[in-house]
């Protein structure tokens, strides 16, 4: 096992998810386009996978507490500290890097909540530059990823009006995209080749939130109702 720092000094990186919209725009079609990619290509959860089937060297990213399996195939893994011992156990073998601490103005801060907000990281593990690709932040016409997901029956959807258009999403995709959204905007390294709720928020940090889950609206009218 070793430290994620210093190993990718220069080097370019792509973060790959998977959703639905990203096929449609036929990116993640383009399987020569990644295995062409010149940089490391991190997978985050069920995307590595697909990668691997389709001939695409990509690295296993998660940051989940709870332990998955990672396929034989995939050697390369990327974990957060917040991931499971069991998980760095199962992995023993493999070339397992840690995601590290960043000090960002004399304070240390802990990899993001998610796969997907540890990007903030990965200029200081020495990345010259992160490239989006499906993360787009909003659905398909019925699934949120083009991977198989457990369904969450307490899914808290929405619908955001970002620019000209509407976009079905959830809480946690709205936050995510805004996130990303800002580093895009802030710092040249980044780049968004997502598509989606993403871009729109690139273009404009403005948004409004049009409709919601009923069971979210009647509680936000209880909480206001006084």
């Amino acid at each position: 096992m070793h430290p994620g720092a210093g190993r990718y000094s220069g080097k370019r990186c792509v973060g790959l998810n998977a959703k639905p919209r990203v096929d449609a725009r036929g990116w993640w079609q383009s399987q020569y386009h990644f295995r062409q990619w010149p940089g490391e290509v991190w997978a985050i959860n069920g995307a590595a996978g697909w990668c691997h089937r389709n001939g695409i060297d990509a690295a296993f990213l998660t940051v989940h507490p709870t332990t998955q399996p990672v396929p034989d195939c995939i050697r390369r893994v990327v974990l957060g500290t917040e991931c499971a011992p069991e998980m760095f156990d199962a992995l023993v073998g493999r070339d397992v890097r840690v995601l590290p601490d960043v000090e960002i103005n004399g304070e240390m801060h802990r990899g993001g909540t998610t796969a997907t907000a540890t990007a903030f990281a990965l200029p200081y593990m020495g990345f010259s530059d992160v490239t989006f690709f499906g993360l787009e932040g909003s659905y398909g016409e019925t699934q949120s990823h083009s991977y198989p997901t457990a369904k969450d029956p307490n899914e808290v959807w929405i619908v955001v009006m970002a620019g000209p258009r509407l976009y079905r999403t959830k809480l946690e995709f709205l936050h995510q995209s805004v996130v990303l959204a800002e580093l895009v905007n802030a710092f040249p390294q980044y780049e968004e080749r997502s598509g989606g709720l993403l871009r729109a928020l690139v273009a404009d940090h403005e948004y409004d939130v049009t409709d919601m889950m009923p069971t979210l609206r009647e509680e936000i009218e209880r909480a206001t109702a006084h």
